[in-house]
């Protein structure tokens, strides 16, 4: 007569050695493993995939951003006699102002932008004489061909911030 206890220990053994036979029945006839011992390797790799697909929205976004950025800041340092309306309608745009306010704000940066573009006059020949001075030390120490590429990203830096 058998105990209840090794009654359980002899079916978890039989079902243990049936579970080995089956895996090793699979092996043999190249049976695919079930959908359950597939999952996790398709949930890795789903994720992955998903993250890779938002990284690279991400970047794009974040280059395409700072194009856009370039762009704008470059066309206000080109077109300086737009840049007080355009400033005037972002503002009116961001908090919903009205059209005589959006005019009083126009007044407000155009009267500031005035006094900035008078300053950057004033002092706009003695920032080119110290442009000239830095390109002439650089040109000393650089090699021809190093100094025309340094020259290039000097003056675009110049062009876009206004200095260095």
């Amino acid at each position: 007569m058998t105990t209840p206890v090794s009654a359980d220990l002899a079916i978890s053994a039989d079902v243990s050695a049936r579970s080995d036979d089956r895996a090793e029945m699979l092996v043999i006839s190249g049976k695919q493993p079930s959908s359950r011992q597939r999952s996790g390797w398709r949930f890795l790799l789903m994720s992955v995939i998903w993250l890779g697909i938002f990284l690279a929205g991400g970047v794009t976004g974040a280059v395409i951003h700072a194009y856009w950025l370039r762009a704008t800041l470059l066309e206000m340092k080109q077109k300086p006699d737009d840049m007080p309306r355009r400033i005037a309608e972002m503002i009116a745009y961001d908090y919903g102002l009205s059209p005589a306010q959006e005019a009083t704000v126009l007044e407000i940066i155009s009267e500031h932008h005035a006094r900035v573009q008078k300053l950057r006059g004033e002092h706009a020949p003695i920032m080119e004489s110290w442009n000239a001075e830095l390109e002439l030390k650089m040109s000393k120490i650089l090699k021809p061909s190093d100094f025309v590429q340094f020259q290039k990203k000097f003056r675009e830096v110049n062009l876009i911030w206004g200095g260095l």
